[in-house]
This record gives C-alpha cells, sequence and structure tokens, in this order.
C-alpha cells in the first residue's frame, strides 16, 4: 500500500508541474486537495488492471477521444439499448391494445397497434444521423366504459421506458462528438496519468523486488501464452470448477481459458451479484 501511495503522490505531483495539467486537475481537486483526482485515477488504474492487457485499453481509451470509429461502436450500443427498451416499451403498448379490445374498442385498439408497430420501425431504421425514438400517443374514447385511465398509465408507462435514452436523439455522430470535445482534455489528462502511475509503481515494485495480486495474474498470463506451458496445465488438470464465477475479471478469465479444455469446465455464478457491472 505504501509503493501505492508513493508512486501515485509522485505522479500527480509530476504533472502539477506542467499549468496546462494543473488547471484540468484544480477542476477536480475541492480547495486543492488532490484526493479526489488520486481516486479517479485509482478507479481507472483498477479497472485497466483487471483486463488482458491493461496498456492496450488504456491507450485504446485514449484515442477513443478522437471520436471516429469509437463514435460507430457507441452508436451500436445505444442502438441494441434503444431496441430492447422499444421492446420493452413495446409490451406496454401491447397491453394497451389488449385492453381496449377487452372493452370492445376495436378502433382505439388498432390505432395502440399502429403505434407499438411505429416505435419498432422507428427504433429498426435509426442511423447514426438520424436517431428518432417517438412518443407513444395517448389513445382514448369519449364512451363511459373506454379504459382511459388504463390506456393512459400504459402509455405513460411505455414512454418511460425510453425517457433515458432521448438525450442522444437527433444527430447521434454530432451530439457524441461534441461531448467528446468538451471531455477529451480532462479525458486524456486521467489517462496518462494513470499511465504514469503504472509505471511508477512498476518501478517501485521492481525496485523492492516484491509483486502484488495484480502481477501474479498478468505474470500467469505472460507465462501462459506459451503455448507448450499452457497446454502441460490443460493435460494436467481433468476438471476445472470455478464458484462465484459472477465476480471473475478479464484477466482471470483468461487464465481459466488457457488451461480448461473443451468440456472439462464447470463455472457457478449468479449475474445478479456481480460485482463489474
Amino acid at each position: 500500500a505504501r509503493l501505492w501511495q508513493d508512486a501515485l503522490e509522485a505522479a500527480v505531483e509530476e504533472a502539477l508541474g506542467d499549468a496546462s495539467l494543473r488547471r484540468i486537475a484544480l477542476k477536480y481537486a475541492g480547495r486543492g486537495d488532490m484526493q479526489p483526482v488520486k481516486t479517479i485515477v485509482s478507479a481507472i488504474y483498477r479497472r485497466a488492471i483487471s483486463l488482458k492487457d491493461p496498456q492496450r485499453w488504456l491507450h485504446d481509451a485514449r484515442a477513443h477521444f478522437d471520436g471516429g470509429a469509437f463514435i460507430e461502436v457507441l452508436f451500436e450500443q445505444y442502438r441494441c439499448m434503444a431496441a430492447d427498451t422499444a421492446l420493452e416499451a413495446g409490451a406496454y403498448l401491447a397491453q394497451r391494445s389488449q385492453l381496449w379490445r377487452a372493452h370492445g374498442f376495436d378502433a382505439e385498439a388498432d390505432a395502440s397497434e399502429t403505434d407499438r408497430i411505429a416505435l419498432l420501425r422507428a427504433v429498426a431504421a435509426m442511423t447514426m444521423d438520424n436517431a428518432w425514438l417517438p412518443q407513444a400517443a395517448p389513445v382514448c374514447a369519449h364512451a363511459k366504459s373506454a379504459p382511459n385511465k388504463g390506456s393512459d398509465k400504459l402509455t405513460a408507462s411505455a414512454n418511460k421506458c425510453l425517457d433515458a435514452l432521448r438525450g442522444w436523439e437527433g444527430d447521434f455522430a454530432a451530439t457524441v462528438s461534441a461531448e467528446l470535445g468538451r471531455t477529451a482534455d480532462d479525458g486524456r489528462f486521467f489517462i496518462d496519468l494513470t499511465l504514469a502511475f503504472m509505471t511508477r509503481y512498476a518501478k517501485a515494485k521492481r525496485a523492492k523486488n516484491v509483486a502484488d495480486h495484480d502481477d501474479t495474474m498478468h505474470l500467469a498470463i505472460k507465462v501462459l501464452q506459451t503455448p507448450a506451458i499452457a497446454a502441460r496445465y490443460r493435460e494436467k488438470y481433468a476438471h476445472v470448477f470455478v464458484d462465484e464465477y459472477q465476480d471473475i475479471n478479464e484477466a482471470q478469465h483468461t487464465i481459466i481459458s488457457c488451461i480448461q479444455r473443451e468440456g472439462n469446465d464447470f463455472f457457478v455464478g449468479d449475474v445478479k451479484q456481480c460485482i463489474y457491472t
């Protein structure tokens, strides 16, 4: 822990020596206290070190602030989220259609169903420069027996499903590009600071001839990249059992993948208990 703190402190102090970097750091430092900056760097480091290739992930993350292909990746994720959420919203609209039909209002039920289909088609047709999530229109009738209240509740529930995604409607690429532009300097600062910390921390451990838990994982990955060594361990273990699999990170999964054979693995986990989401 002491080596960690000393390396982190030294990396931050070095960054503060650059006036432009100091301005960024002070945006996150309450009254000049650098602890918030250290906390962010520590969080980034812990995320990176849990992966198979921390350095590559950090360098890729830095490049993402330039936009380009990263915006395409984000849009694909957004489109998938919108598609899943539209199905959820569509389920409410399907219930609304059934409600109207059950009360004998076929025209209103048809209108509700048309609304549901239009929503799903709009999401399927989204492009990076034209991404829209239509609002479900209210369906109502003036007849005394009309289920207006129930219909309104289902309409509100359907629209609420999509609220969190509406901030990125319209020209998705332009919106994300602008957001990346606003945060790019800060993002690069924290990634560079994390890389500087990693270099100092690794050097300090080598000087003391020590390794931490993360080092043992990455050293194991490095060793298991040698095919003959990986094959030896695959033959050694008849079965590979892993409990609490939901808490396995990418680095640990890489080790397990290197030593397991086809059909000799058995994992037990619960996605609802996952600590990496």
